[in-house]
C-alpha cells in the first residue's frame, strides 16, 4: 500500500492536495503535513487518513542546545511514523530546497525499511509561472546543511542543481502545473490539473473584495506609488458600483498596506477558497498577488478579477514581473491604469 504525503503551507496548496486526493487509487494512504500555523483552519482532516502539524524548525526549535537540529528529527521520527509500514511514499510540495522538507527524501527511507520514496511538485501560485535559480549563497548553505548528517545520519540533505523550487532535481518525478498557464518545465515531466471549486453561492457584482499586499514594505513599490494605487483602487470600486467592499490582508501585511478605512476587514486567515465560496464577489481586485490568479481559476467568467497599477511595480524581480503580467492575460485578468 502505497502513502502520499501532502506537505502544504497555504490554501492554495490544500486545494491541491485535495483534489490529487481524490484521484488516488483504492488503498493508497494519504497524510497530511501542515507547516503553516495559518492554514490549519482550512483543514478538513476527514479528507485525509492522517494529519501532521510539523512545526517550523527555524521558528520553534525544541527547548536547548541545537533546538532546531533536534526539531528536524522529531519532525522527521513524527512524519515516519504516521507513514508507517509501505514498500513506497510519494512526497508533494511546493518546493525542496528548505531543510523543513528537504531531508524527508532521504531520510524516509531510513527510517522506514524497504520504502522507495519518490517526490513530487505541486503549484504554488505565482511561484510556479517562473524558474528561481540558486543564489551562490544559497548553494553554499545548502552544502553545509549536509553537515547534519555527522550528527544525526537520518538527516541527509538531498542537493538541488540550480532551481531552489527542485523543478530540475533529480529526485523529483512529477511537476503538477495549472492547465492553460505557462510554466518553465519540460513537457516529459509536467502532469496538468484543472481546479475544479463548486461555487455555493453566485458572485454579486455591487461585492467586492480587495485583496491585500505588502508592495511597499518588500521594495516593490515606493510609498508614493502605493499610495496612488490604493487610491485608485477605491476610485475604481466607487465608479463601477461596488457598494459592499471587504479587505483580506495578506497574513505578513500587518500594516494592510492597501487597505481604506470604509472596507470591512476581514480575518486574514481566512482561507482565500473560503471567501470566494461564500462571499458572493462579483469583483476581486489587487495588484500582484497569487490571490488573484486563484480567484481567476476559481471564478472564471463569473467575476472581474483586476489588477491595478501593475506597470508600477518597478522593484519587482524582472522574470517573476514578466511572468505573472502573461499569467493575469492568459487568464483574464483585467489591468488598470494609475493616473498621474
Amino acid at each position: 500500500m502505497s502513502v502520499s504525503v501532502f506537505f502544504v503551507a497555504s490554501p492554495f496548496h490544500l486545494l491541491i492536495a485535495h483534489q490529487l486526493r481524490q484521484a488516488l487509487p483504492p488503498g493508497h494512504r494519504s497524510v497530511l503535513v501542515t507547516y503553516k500555523r495559518s492554514v490549519e483552519a482550512a483543514v478538513r482532516p476527514e479528507m485525509f487518513d492522517a494529519w501532521v502539524r510539523m512545526p517550523w524548525p527555524r521558528f520553534e526549535p525544541l527547548p536547548g542546545p541545537l533546538g532546531g537540529h533536534r526539531r528536524l528529527v522529531a519532525n522527521l521520527k513524527e512524519i515516519a511514523g504516521a507513514v508507517g509500514p509501505t514498500p513506497e511514499v510519494i512526497l508533494h510540495s511546493p518546493v525542496y530546497d528548505t531543510e523543513a522538507i528537504n531531508y524527508f527524501v532521504k531520510g524516509l527511507p531510513r527510517l522506514i525499511p524497504g520504502a522507495r520514496v519518490r517526490a513530487c511538485l505541486i503549484p504554488d501560485g505565482a511561484l510556479n509561472l517562473s524558474l528561481h535559480p540558486m543564489s551562490p549563497s544559497k548553494r553554499m548553505w545548502a552544502r553545509l546543511r549536509s553537515l547534519r548528517a555527522l550528527l544525526s545520519p537520518d538527516l541527509r540533505y538531498s542537493h538541488l542543481k540550480s532551481d531552489r523550487t527542485g523543478s530540475d532535481a533529480d529526485f523529483v518525478e512529477k511537476i503538477y502545473v495549472i492547465e492553460g498557464l505557462d510554466h518553465p518545465y519540460p513537457a516529459e515531466r509536467v502532469v496538468p490539473l484543472r481546479l475544479h471549486v463548486p461555487i455555493q453561492a453566485p458572485p454579486l457584482s455591487h461585492r467586492a473584495l480587495v485583496v491585500g499586499q505588502h508592495i511597499h514594505r518588500v521594495g516593490w513599490i515606493d510609498e508614493a506609488g502605493r499610495d496612488r494605487i490604493t487610491a485608485t483602487i477605491r476610485q475604481w470600486l466607487a465608479e463601477n458600483g461596488a457598494t459592499h467592499i471587504d479587505y483580506k490582508a495578506h497574513p505578513d501585511d500587518p500594516f494592510s498596506e492597501l487597505c481604506k478605512d470604509d472596507y470591512h476587514r476581514l480575518d486574514p486567515a481566512t482561507p482565500m477558497e473560503n471567501l470566494l465560496d461564500n462571499g458572493q464577489y462579483g469583483i476581486v481586485i489587487g495588484v500582484a498577488s497569487s490571490a488573484q490568479v486563484t480567484a481567476k481559476l476559481i471564478l472564471a467568467d463569473q467575476a472581474r478579477v483586476l489588477s491595478v497599477g501593475y506597470d508600477l511595480l518597478t522593484g519587482m524581480k524582472r522574470h517573476e514581473f514578466v511572468a505573472l503580467q502573461r499569467a493575469f492575460t492568459q487568464l483574464g485578468v483585467e489591468f488598470v491604469d494609475v493616473d498621474s
